[in-house]
């Protein structure tokens, strides 16, 4: 059994938790950006096989969950190079 005081948490706007338009998927991979972001700027930039691992849906689900999530305003997306290559995504939440 772990101590309570170990116990670590994820921050998840209750904005998104009470949004009935989205889907489970959506928020599971809400839920997912939010474990990896950054408290203060809301960024992260985990891979994608990171986000389907930890959100549990499908490749499929993934891309159309990101989509609703930047249309509603949830989250931006933008390309990130390291030496002119693409790196990864860079996931803001709002």
């Amino acid at each position: 059994m772990q101590n309570k005081n170990d116990d670590k948490f994820t921050r998840v706007a209750n904005k998104v938790i009470e949004d009935l338009s989205l889907k489970s998927s959506d928020k599971s991979v809400y839920m997912a950006l939010s474990y990896y972001a950054d408290n203060k700027t809301g960024e992260c930039y985990p891979r994608r096989d990171t986000i389907l691992k930890v959100s549990g849906v499908s490749d499929k689900t993934l891309r159309n969950s990101i989509k609703n999530l930047e249309i509603k305003g949830y989250i931006s997306v933008s390309s990130r190079t390291i030496n002119g290559k693409f790196s990864s995504n860079l996931y803001r939440l709002k």
